[in-house]
């Protein structure tokens, strides 16, 4: 039985990884902070330590005899730049350094597309330059400077990307006020919009993850998605109809940007507080795609969900939240 130890397991991502990695009967330890929720964990088997990635101290003796060590932890949220870098890069280098002093044999690293978010020609593809254009996703190229400097003095790592990771409720802000809006009806259709998405569905994530761990692989960068490429127009209409509600009202390109002007400039005097609608129809007219050969090559990356069968299982169980707690 393999030993793991996963950080951020009582994440989004880190439950479902904690999940694969017991289906392939690993000897799961996994790093949670004293606020952490771990109600999910609590028939599980496995090992809970506490303490945090910003402490190095807490580390050390946990890694102890640890084979393979998920890092998933991370600050999503921050709006600061410096909480951002303190969590993700100068907690991502303490990992690696309790992970070297440990003698762990691999590490797998969860970082995220957006480092190549800025590159203009798609699909993505794991060799072209950083071109982060966030300071979520600068710290995230930061930490990965981290993690291939730690090469070098013995630690075989394996970095993940994940392109816009999507499952069941609850996780982002985008993906509830998406689904939030199509169930209302206010999110419209752009009739002449050909943009097309690649997503990442939870569990095909995960099991990237278990699979990087299982591999020979010991360096590399790989860009993890769905197989199945969609246009935004079938996604929201496939979402709307999972919900249960009419496909929504249709606009022109035109249009949206100019809706997208006037959120704004309410916004900057001060009559609405998020300007949430305008973002998400500025991001519904960008391409996403993303070259995923090397990780299907490599590291023998075989997603089972498809998207269109994500998509659903994500509305069903948002459906499920709202009505518990009547939104």
């Amino acid at each position: 039985m393999k030993k793991v130890f996963v950080t951020g397991g009582t994440g989004f991502l880190g439950r479902h990884l904690v999940e694969a990695l017991l289906k392939e009967n690993n000897s799961v330890k996994i790093l949670v902070r004293e606020t952490s929720n771990i109600e999910g964990l609590r028939n599980k088997s496995v090992e809970i330590v506490y303490g945090d990635i910003e402490n190095i101290s807490t580390l050390r003796d946990d890694l102890k005899d640890i084979e393979s060590l998920y890092h998933c932890a991370a600050d999503t949220r921050s709006t600061s730049r410096d909480k951002l870098f303190r969590t993700n890069v100068e907690g991502t280098k303490n990992v690696c350094q309790a992970a070297l002093e440990a003698k762990v044999q691999k590490l797998i690293f969860v970082s995220s597309s957006s480092v190549l978010g800025g590159n203009k020609e798609l699909p993505l593809k794991d060799n072209i330059p950083y071109a982060a254009t966030t300071e979520y996703a600068r710290s995230k190229v930061e930490a990965e400077k981290v993690v291939i400097s730690y090469r070098d003095k013995g630690i075989k790592s394996t970095i993940i990307r994940p392109a816009m990771i999507y499952g069941d409720y609850g996780q982002t802000e985008l993906l509830n006020t998406i689904l939030r809006l199509i169930k209302k009806r206010l999110l419209p259709i752009i009739s002449d919009n050909n943009a097309r998405w690649q997503l990442a569905y939870i569990q095909n994530v995960a099991d990237a993850m278990v699979s990087a761990g299982k591999s020979n692989v010991s360096s590399g960068c790989y860009l993890i998605a769905d197989k199945e490429v969609l246009t935004v127009k079938e996604i929201i209409t496939l979402l709307a109809n999972s919900l249960g509600v009419n496909s929504p009202v249709q606009i022109s390109k035109k249009t949206a940007l100019n809706i997208t002007k006037c959120c704004r400039f309410i916004y900057k005097i001060g009559l609405i507080k998020n300007p949430f609608l305008p973002r998400i129809l500025e991001f519904f007219i960008q391409n996403n795609l993303y070259d995923i050969t090397p990780a299907v090559k490599e590291l023998g990356y075989a997603p089972s969900v498809t998207t269109a069968d994500g998509l659903q299982i994500m509305a069903k169980d948002w459906l499920k939240w709202t009505y518990k707690n009547k939104q």
